[in-house]
Formats: structure tokens, C-alpha cells, sequence
């Protein structure tokens, strides 16, 4: 997307991606919002880090699954950037303060930071012992 390309060329002087997601956004939301402000905040129901337009995005979508009694409300899609699958329940939360790189992560899960990658394959380890 052009304009996100642009937030994250290095000429505008900004080194934070357009938006850090850390769990998909549900499918039956669709497509977040293509224009976004050039702010950047935390996201809600641990979605991560974007744009305040991404946040009131996230914010309208989950007042409305929360009055909704369809089973789309609770499924969880993937998205074309950032975490392609849900980490298990078990796990716990991501870390909140990560490195601003951004990788492949292990075991099909997309693309985050390296302390991201760090905590899955913890995660793994503990699930093999356990």
C-alpha cells in the first residue's frame, strides 16, 4: 500500500512500521482502514501498536461483536501483515516491550519483532518439557 510504504520510507524520518499487530484481526471485520493517521499508539484487546484510526477501527468492530450473537464474532482470520495465527491461550500475553526489528517468526505465525521470535520458541521449549 502506497501510503503506508511512504510513513515507513526513511526520508520522512519515522522508524515504527505503519502497524504492529500481535493477533489477527477477526476475519468478518474485513480489510482494517487503507488511509490511517501517521500517530502511533497502542491498539486495543492486545492487537498491538498503529494508528489511532486503527484503534477506533478495532474499538467500533468490537462494540458491535460484543452485542452480536453471530459465531463470526468470535472467529479469529488472518491478516496480511504481522501475526498469521493466534499464539495458544496457554502462553499467556506476548511481551509488551519488544524490538523494533521485524522477522519471521517460528512455526508459521508471520512476521514480529526478534524478542517475539525469543518468546514463542520459549514457549515451545516449555510445551515439550511439559
Amino acid at each position: 500500500m502506497e501510503i503506508q510504504r511512504n510513513i515507513n520510507h526513511p526520508a520522512m524520518g519515522l522508524n515504527e512500521p505503519a502497524q504492529r499487530t500481535l493477533k489477527p484481526f477477526p476475519k468478518h471485520w474485513g480489510a482494517p482502514p487503507p488511509i490511517q493517521t501517521c500517530d502511533w499508539t497502542e491498539l486495543p484487546d492486545g492487537f498491538g501498536f498503529g494508528s489511532s484510526t486503527l484503534k477506533f477501527w478495532i474499538l467500533d468492530h468490537l462494540k458491535i461483536d460484543s452485542t452480536s450473537n453471530s459465531p463470526e464474532a468470535n472467529q479469529i482470520g488472518t491478516t496480511s501483515f504481522g501475526i498469521l495465527k493466534p499464539f495458544p491461550k496457554h502462553w499467556g500475553s506476548p511481551p509488551q516491550i519488544q524490538t523494533k526489528d521485524m522477522i519471521e517468526l517460528p512455526n508459521g505465525f508471520g512476521i514480529g519483532s526478534s524478542t517475539l521470535k525469543f518468546w514463542i520458541l520459549e514457549n515451545i521449549q516449555r510445551d515439550i518439557k511439559s
